[in-house]
């Protein structure tokens, strides 16, 4: 899923069009009609996709960047509970996790912004005949813990997150660790599942609300409620801080992964301030020549 359009760019374009033709007219150089435009076309972020990634490499997943899109410079993290035999991977498609393995996570580092629509969706494909428990994924508190403490679906840990079982079962979570249990419908063992979290966060982040919908492409998850839809209050919220996958002794494999929504950008009132400046500066040098 890719997120909509959430801005007025359009907008924001005719403004800087305008304010580059108005600086252009009274004859104020290069540097300020970069200013201008720039000030002119802010905005707080642009619209569009800060992870994707589709494991088009091979070798260890930690330390690893996504690719084709890497919008915050990051490299994927791995956590464990305790030390595992055989450490997530890539195979030039997905990242793998092995059967056996017991709570291990992988996150990208994640900040949700005010006023934001977010869409977090990725392919899991559990191994059948393993040991059972699942795969997941969701939003969580996981980035710079320590493993010992924090590994994926802590009940410190997950605010948001969807499981895949071994059976092919699946189960959705909200509110931190398992509250909020819905056990969805049970599909075909081994067969690939789309899962998608979209979370939508309030003006205020500070005591507002943020809704959040979870479905699956086999409709599985939703079955029981479809789509499964919850509330993070403004403290669960303040905890998310990553976009985790991982799992517990089942091994598989997840793809196609994108988070996509507002972009950060710098602080409008920084940028208002270089604009100013320039336009100063600029101003300055003509008077003085």
């Amino acid at each position: 899923m890719n997120a909509k359009d959430f801005g007025n760019g359009g907008a924001g374009m005719a403004r800087a069009n305008s304010s580059a033709r108005m600086v252009g007219k009274l004859g104020l150089g290069a540097a300020a009609l970069a200013a201008a435009v720039t000030v002119a076309g802010i905005s707080a972020a642009r619209a569009g996709v800060i992870y994707q990634d589709n494991f088009g490499r091979n070798g260890n997943l930690a330390g690893s960047s996504p690719a084709p899109t890497d919008a915050t410079a990051s490299t994927w993290t791995v956590l464990e509970q305790s030390v595992q035999a055989t450490a997530p991977t890539t195979n030039g498609s997905a990242a793998v996790f092995a059967a056996g393995n017991y709570l291990q996570a992988a996150y990208l580092p994640f900040t949700p912004q005010a006023n934001a629509a977010y869409a977090f969706t990725v392919t899991v494909t559990p191994n059948t005949n393993t040991n059972s428990n699942w795969l997941g994924m969701g939003f969580g508190n996981i980035a710079g813990t320590a493993a010992a403490t924090n590994t994926l679906m802590n009940n410190s840990t997950t605010e948001a997150w969807l499981i895949y079982l071994y059976n092919g079962g699946t189960q959705s979570f909200y509110g931190g660790g398992t509250n909020n249990q819905v056990n969805g419908a049970t599909g075909t063992a081994g067969s690939p599942d789309t899962f998608t979290i979209t979370l939508t966060t309030p003006a205020d982040l500070a005591t507002g609300t943020a809704g959040i919908t979870m479905y699956d492409s086999l409709d599985l998850i939703g079955s029981n409620i479809s789509p499964r839809t919850g509330i993070l209050t403004a403290a669960e919220l303040a905890n998310v801080d990553s976009i985790i996958i991982g799992n517990q002794y089942v091994g598989g494999t997840f793809a196609e992964l994108e988070l996509s929504g507002p972009i950060p950008e710098p602080a409008t009132s920084t940028l208002l301030v270089m604009g100013g400046l320039g336009l100063l500066l600029v101003g300055r040098k003509r008077r003085m020549g």
